[in-house]
C-alpha cells in the first residue's frame, strides 16, 4: 500500500461494468474493450447476412447501439435484423415521455424490433426468457448495455488500521455512490478537503452525462483555486447544474437533441450536434460552467409527442 499525502482531495473514478459479456461463444469481461471488440463482432456479422443481435438495455448506449447496427443492416439487405431489450416501461426512462416516444417510434421505423416493460432471464448463451409473459428471443449477438455501477468499491472495503493506515471513511448511497453536498460537490461528512465528481457522486440521474462530469470538475476546481479568497468563493456561489443539453444518435444522419426537456432538434441537425458533442469532450475542450448555468432549462411543456415523428426536423 502506498500512502500520499493530499491538500485537496477529488474522487473521479467514474463507472465500471459489473459480470461478463458474451458474444459468440467468447466470455470477456465487460471492460470498455470487451465491449467494443462484441460491437465490432456484431457489425461484421451484419455484413455476412442472416444474423440477428440482441442488445440488453434501453438506456442511451443502448439506443445509439441498436439505431447503428439497424442502419447497417437496412444498408447491408441482407436478411440481418435488431433485437433491443428493455425491463423498464419505455425507453430512455430517464428522460420525459415525448423523448422516449419519439426514440422508439424511430427505431421501429428502422427495423429494430422493440420489447420494453419486463425482465428477460438469459437462457443459454444468446436467448432470453421474458419473466412475465415467457416469450423467448433468440439471437447470435448478444450486446449488454446494461450494468455500469459507480468505482467505489475501494471505498467499501472494511479495514480495523488505524491510524496513519487507515481507510478514508466515505459515505456511500444505495448505489454505491459518494453522497455529496450538492452545493460545494464536498463529501459529506468528510473534512472539506474532499470532493467527488462524475458518475461516482451521487446525483439525480438526468446528470450522469459527460458534460455534468466537465463542469462539475471545472467548479471544484476553481473552488480550490480559490481557497482562502473569501471575495472570490462568495462570487462563485453554490454550484448550479447547467441546462441538460444532450444529442442522441439514431443513425448517421439522424438523432434528437434535447436541451431541458425539450426536443429542439431532429434529424440531421442533431445528428451532426451529436458529432460536434463528441468531438469536444473527449478533447476536453472548454464548456465553461460559468456561461452554460446561466442557459435557461427549457422546462415548458413539450411539444405535443404526436407531432414529434421520426419522419420530422426541426
Amino acid at each position: 500500500r502506498t500512502l500520499t499525502a493530499y491538500d485537496e482531495l477529488i474522487v473521479a473514478t467514474g463507472s465500471v461494468y459489473a459480470g461478463v459479456i458474451k458474444s459468440s461463444g467468447v466470455g470477456r469481461e465487460m471492460t470498455m474493450q470487451g465491449r467494443m471488440d462484441a460491437y465490432a463482432e456484431a457489425r461484421a456479422s451484419i455484413v455476412r447476412g442472416n444474423t440477428t443481435t440482441i442488445i440488453v438495455g434501453g438506456g442511451v448506449v443502448g439506443v445509439e447501439l441498436a439505431a447503428e447496427l439497424a442502419a447497417r443492416a437496412t444498408k447491408a439487405n441482407n436478411g440481418s435484423s435488431v433485437v433491443l431489450l428493455h425491463a423498464g416501461e419505455r425507453l430512455l426512462d430517464m428522460l420525459p415521455d415525448h423523448i422516449g416516444s419519439y426514440v422508439t417510434k424511430a427505431l421501429i421505423k428502422s427495423g429494430v424490433k422493440v420489447y420494453v416493460g419486463q425482465k428477460y432471464e438469459r437462457d443459454g448463451e444468446n436467448a432470453f426468457i421474458g419473466v412475465a409473459n415467457k416469450n423467448v428471443i433468440r439471437g447470435d449477438y448478444v450486446l449488454m448495455a446494461i450494468g455500469s455501477k459507480p468505482a467505489t468499491e475501494f471505498l467499501k472495503r472494511a479495514t480495523d488500521d488505524v491510524g496513519e493506515n487507515a481507510t478514508l471513511d466515505v459515505p456511500l448511497d444505495q448505489l454505491g455512490r459518494i453522497r455529496i453536498d450538492p452545493s460545494t460537490r464536498r463529501v459529506i461528512g468528510v473534512e472539506s478537503r474532499v470532493y467527488a465528481v462524475g458518475d461516482v457522486a451521487s446525483k439525480p440521474p438526468e446528470h450522469m452525462l459527460a458534460s455534468y462530469a466537465h463542469w462539475e470538475a471545472e467548479y471544484v476546481a476553481t473552488r480550490i483555486k480559490y481557497h482562502g479568497n473569501a471575495k472570490a468563493l462568495a462570487k462563485l456561489g453554490a454550484y448550479v447544474p447547467p441546462p441538460r443539453l444532450m444529442a442522441i444518435s439514431l443513425g448517421s444522419f439522424d438523432g434528437v437533441m434535447v436541451w431541458g426537456d425539450r426536443v429542439v432538434a431532429t434529424g440531421i441537425v442533431a445528428a451532426m450536434f451529436k458529432a460536434l458533442v463528441q468531438f469536444w469532450f473527449i478533447r476536453f475542450l472548454p464548456a465553461p460552467y460559468g456561461v452554460m448555468k446561466m442557459l435557461p432549462h427549457m422546462r415548458c411543456a413539450p411539444r405535443d409527442p404526436a407531432r414529434l415523428s421520426p419522419a420530422s426536423s426541426s
